[in-house]
């Protein structure tokens, strides 16, 4: 199955229709509009990364509350937020509002894999930002 098909499959999904009912919404005649598929790629994911966003925002708010308490008995940690949005400046406002502007980072968007793996390696803890929430990790 190509991207197409899996637009346009949750397209029909979002408009109460059955996947695979192409008459309502064709992979290549609504979706791609009969462009290369390569052409389709970068709104794919533009559409899948902005659903992520939305979803992500109150997760990375209950964070921020969680840091709070962590923060509370262990002074000298330190959190780092990698990722940019138009979410961003609330998160730093409830920062300030929590008196954690100190003790969080906000680095903004990150896009070479070296330089994310190296945050990720410095920190004793990580959190991955996925569909089903935030997964915590140790290394």
């Amino acid at each position: 199955m190509n991207i197409n098909e899996v637009v346009a499959n949750r397209a029909l999904e979002l408009m109460g229709h059955q996947r695979g009912e192409y008459q309502y919404c064709s992979p290549n005649d609504h979706v791609n509009r009969s462009q290369s598929t390569n052409d389709a790629y970068p709104t794919a994911i533009h559409i899948g990364l902005y659903y992520t966003h939305l979803k992500l925002v109150k997760h990375f708010e209950v964070l921020i509350e969680a840091f709070r308490k962590v923060a509370a008995d262990y002074p000298e940690a330190e959190l780092v937020i990698v990722g940019d949005g138009p979410e961003l400046d609330n998160l730093r406002q409830q920062a300030n509002d929590l008196q954690l502007a100190d003790s969080i980072r906000f680095i903004g968007a990150v896009y070479d894999p070296k330089t994310l793996g190296a945050y990720m390696n410095e920190s004793s803890i990580y959190v991955l930002a996925g569909m089903g929430g935030l997964s915590i990790m140790m290394p």
